[in-house]
């Protein structure tokens, strides 16, 4: 479908859940037995480049590999995935730990330590993501990089993992919604490319994380499958949870 301005691109529900069935095992591949994980920082013992696996459409430039660390305090988690040439292998965390920051992206800055990260340790991995140029595949970055950011990730360190993409109104018909926006007609994934070449992709999640929430996701692409990520609440739910 196109207009005199843009082309749009719907993804269809079917490719939705086809990606979610492939990736979501994937990216929560981490081992549940928590009394196994060492408290505080270790090098984690997941491997994040399985995940390409499910995003068919992109690839990591060449002469560069991804490798996280695992930080692990009681029951809560998280995990930092990095961009590292395939020679080199992440250090082994200071006894200190690390301390950290958090980029406008959502990638990890490490600020402090016993010793800083090598140079070649990157946290901005869309800068190292490759792929075919297709609709599909800057829809596959927008998720790609939320499962990598959570990878890792135990209770309290949890949020993205707490949505779903919503392609139906069916998958959200009987919460009663309190509308704060104008409700979607069609919830399926957009991706845009205006006269300008931008590419732009929008979707629809339910979380119940807090409170029962519609959230429309709008990524803008800046750089290659950089993305420049927008959320706003479109509906609230009566209900909710927190872990």
């Amino acid at each position: 479908m196109t207009d005199r301005d843009e082309t749009v691109h719907i993804v269809a529900a079917r490719v939705v859940q086809k990606l979610l069935r492939q990736a979501r095992p994937l990216s929560r591949q981490i081992d549940r037995n928590l009394a196994a994980l060492p408290s505080g920082w270790s090098l984690a013992s997941f491997d994040p480049n399985l995940l390409f696996d499910a995003f068919t459409s992109l690839q990591l430039r060449d002469g560069y590999r991804l490798a996280a660390y695992q930080f692990f305090d009681g029951r809560n988690g998280n995990g930092f995935v990095f961009a590292i040439p395939p020679h080199h292998s992440l250090p082994d965390p200071p006894e200190t730990g690390f301390s950290l920051t958090w980029s406008p992206s959502g990638a990890p800055m490490f600020c402090s330590g016993d010793r800083p990260l090598p140079e070649w340790v990157h946290a901005d991995i869309e800068h190292f993501l490759e792929g075919d140029d297709t609709p599909l595949s800057y829809f596959q970055a927008s998720i790609l990089m939320r499962d990598l950011r959570e990878m890792g990730a135990y209770w309290h360190g949890c949020s993205w993992s707490t949505h779903e993409i919503l392609t139906s109104a069916a998958q959200v018909a009987k919460q009663n919604w309190e509308w704060k926006e104008e409700k979607p007609r069609d919830w399926r994934p957009v991706v845009r490319q205006d006269e300008a070449g931008v590419w732009q992709v929008a979707f629809y999640t339910h979380t119940g994380l807090g409170r029962e929430q519609i959230i429309r996701h709008r990524d803008t692409f800046t750089d290659g499958y950089r993305f420049h990520a927008d959320e706003t609440i479109v509906a609230l739910g009566e209900g909710g949870y927190v872990f």
